[in-house]
């Protein structure tokens, strides 16, 4: 039976003031932009909490990052985490009001497409 994929995909978006913001699946390496980003909110992660967060089961679990791009490369602006099916990101730690939108909707819209297909 061929299977047609749904989901969402990620991609860039472009907020309000023109800033183009990439969503993408994690890596790895994002583990130390995401500390600096929960440091920025107050919270303390470890590395190993870090990489627990970018490390997912993608068939019941969505996560995605958001960056943007500067004169060294990447700096993630956002990182969120759903379970396929949830109504609700458990994860959503962003700089910015615009990012922490565009961030939830993708999730949410990754997570019910995921759980469907699953279905």
């Amino acid at each position: 039976m061929l299977r047609i994929d749904r989901t969402p995909p990620l991609g860039t978006r472009v907020l309000p003031d023109g800033t183009p913001i990439r969503l993408r699946l994690p890596q790895l390496r994002d583990a130390a932009g995401l500390r600096a980003l929960a440091a920025g909110a107050g919270l303390e992660l470890s590395d190993v909490e870090a990489r627990r967060v970018l490390r997912f089961d993608p068939r019941r679990r969505v996560v995605a990052v958001a960056t943007v791009w500067g004169g060294a490369g990447e700096h993630v602006v956002g990182v969120g985490a759903i379970d396929c099916g949830a109504a609700t990101p458990d994860l959503l730690v962003t700089e910015r009001g615009g990012v922490t939108r565009l961030l939830d909707a993708a999730l949410r819209a990754r997570a019910s497409a995921t759980a469907d297909r699953a279905a």
